[in-house]
């Protein structure tokens, strides 16, 4: 599982070109401990991290125990396309997106259920 982290880690850095500490403020953790990730120093990953390095991904916290077979069903393009451009904006326009997808994902629930209620009550 660490080496997984390590990897993913690394290979992230060398494809940015970016620092420890980069990769660090990224995720919101310290660079010693991105540090210890890329160099498999850790016996016992922290969830916390896990969490962070999993969002910031894109991918299931499974992956870091099932493989890439846990993942499988996760290569959309088109999430992939969204990953991208949500890790190449600043922080406020990441909040601004959440913000616009979590108010589409309630306007298609509600949506959803008005209709079936309207199908209900024609019965």
């Amino acid at each position: 599982m660490v080496e997984k982290i390590g990897d993913l880690l690394l290979r992230e850095m060398q494809t940015k070109n970016i620092t420890e500490m980069e990769m660090a403020s990224r995720l919101g953790v310290s660079p010693g401990t991105i540090n210890k990730y890329t160099r498999r120093r850790v016996q016992n990953p922290d969830v916390v991290t896990l969490a962070k390095v999993a969002a910031y991904f894109a991918v299931p916290y499974e992956h870091f125990f099932g493989g890439d077979e846990a993942i499988a069903g996760h290569r959309d393009p088109d999430l992939t396309e969204l990953v991208e451009i949500y890790r190449a904006i600043d922080p406020e326009q990441r909040e601004k997106l959440l913000d616009y997808a979590r108010d589409r994902e309630r306007l298609s629930r509600h949506y959803a259920s008005s209709r079936k209620k309207g199908k209900e009550g024609q019965r």
